[in-house]
């Protein structure tokens, strides 16, 4: 017999690490372990879990509940209200910030309007453990110290019992996909705003001791590392390791993308949704649209309330937004090799008597493998 809890979606290799588990859980029989690789995966205690299935009800491992996807829709891209690329305007933000500090200077805006009262946030604290946690922001000090991309495991979900219906939830695909399914089952109020980040994929965490390697670092002398910064040589960024000692050591960004096939954890190939569908706002790097050396943010508004918030921040002056097409957005991110590829991975992992996540979309585009070597997409499932 299957059983009641997340036990078999971890064993099945689609545990994502995002922590909702954890939040539901009523008698915290649930925790987050490390594997060697430096993958995040729940653990059931078996002694204290009561077989009441709420973890295996939310969880984005196990797939979607019919009907969360709008079957009108295409799943790739999601509903767009609206589109535009922007900036903070704070120039010290938009300096800090991955792209163009969008995310930072909206939370900004929010909490002075008093439309917020908290934002749940990834920060990556320089204690030299290089491991991002999960942070509900209620000043604009710790939402700043929130900004650039973790791309490791970021269990945020474990917050989810903290989340009201003032507070900015700013989170991966996975992330929120565990957040729309506990707000289904009743175990989590439904934020002011969510705000999505295009993926993707994460890696492990024993990326950034490649990373440091390739630095010429040791490990133990390591307080930061932000895997994309701007201050070497502008946009897109690249991977800076600072040590104790206040000395900062530059990796080009090439040396990053080169190893993300190596370290791009399993569960991320199997998952459609690189563009988050299911945010109010999609925030990510403005590739292939409109390039720009200090930073620039590609912008999808998803809902009525996503767009109003971000017109009330353009309004105020916190931030820059120039309307954009959809389709060049889309373009940028590669959605259509992105789609013939999760097609593939998803066809190359039931051929190892597999199973996927239950998206209700899996055999819409089988049809275009045809010709397609699979062994390719086999071999990046070899963890």
């Amino acid at each position: 017999m299957p059983s009641s809890d997340i036990t078999d979606v971890v064993s099945a290799g689609l545990c994502c690490g995002c922590g909702t588990c954890v939040a539901v859980c009523p008698t915290d029989a649930i925790g987050m372990t490390e594997t060697p690789f430096g993958a995040l995966l729940a653990r059931v205690s078996e002694a204290d879990c009561s077989s009441c299935g709420l973890c295996l009800e939310v969880c984005p491992g196990a797939g979607l509940p019919d009907g969360l996807l709008d079957p009108r829709v295409d799943p790739f891209k999601g509903e767009v209200v609206a589109a535009f690329t922007g900036h903070a305007q704070d120039k010290a933000l938009r300096k800090e910030a991955q792209s163009g500090g969008v995310v930072s200077a909206l939370l900004h805006y929010l909490l002075y309007a008093g439309r917020i009262e908290q934002a749940l946030v990834t920060q990556m604290p320089e204690d030299g453990s290089l491991r991002p946690r999960p942070v509900m922001a209620r000043d604009e000090g710790a939402i700043s110290r929130a900004c650039g991309s973790k791309y490791c495991p970021v269990p945020l979900n474990v917050k989810l019992d903290e989340v009201t219906r003032m507070t900015a939830f700013v989170g991966l695909p996975c992330h929120v996909h565990g957040l729309r399914k506990a707000i289904e089952a009743g175990r989590c109020d439904s934020p002011a705003l969510v705000i999505g980040l295009i993926c993707d994929r994460t890696l492990a965490y024993s990326a950034m001791d490649y990373l440091i390697s390739m630095a010429a670092v040791e490990r133990e002398g390591v307080e930061s590392l932000r895997f994309r910064h701007k201050s070497w040589r502008g946009w897109p960024g690249d991977t800076l390791v600072r040590t104790a000692d206040g000395v900062q050591h530059w990796l080009p960004n090439r040396v990053r993308l080169q190893a993300k096939d190596s370290f791009t954890l399993g569960a991320c190939r199997l998952c459609f949704d690189k563009m988050n569908v299911l945010a109010d706002l999609v925030v990510g790097d403005a590739w292939g649209v409109d390039e720009d050396t200090n930073g620039l943010s590609a912008i999808l508004a998803r809902t009525k309330r996503g767009r109003e918030m971000l017109v009330a921040a353009a309004t105020a002056g916190a931030i820059t937004v120039d309307v954009e097409p959809a389709a060049a957005i889309f373009a940028g991110q590669a959605v259509e090799t992105k789609r013939l590829g999760w097609t593939a991975f998803c066809a190359a992992w039931e051929r190892r008597g597999r199973r996927v996540p239950h998206f209700g979309i899996v055999d819409r585009w089988r049809a275009e493998l045809s010709g397609v070597s699979l062994e390719p997409y086999a071999r990046k499932l070899s963890w």
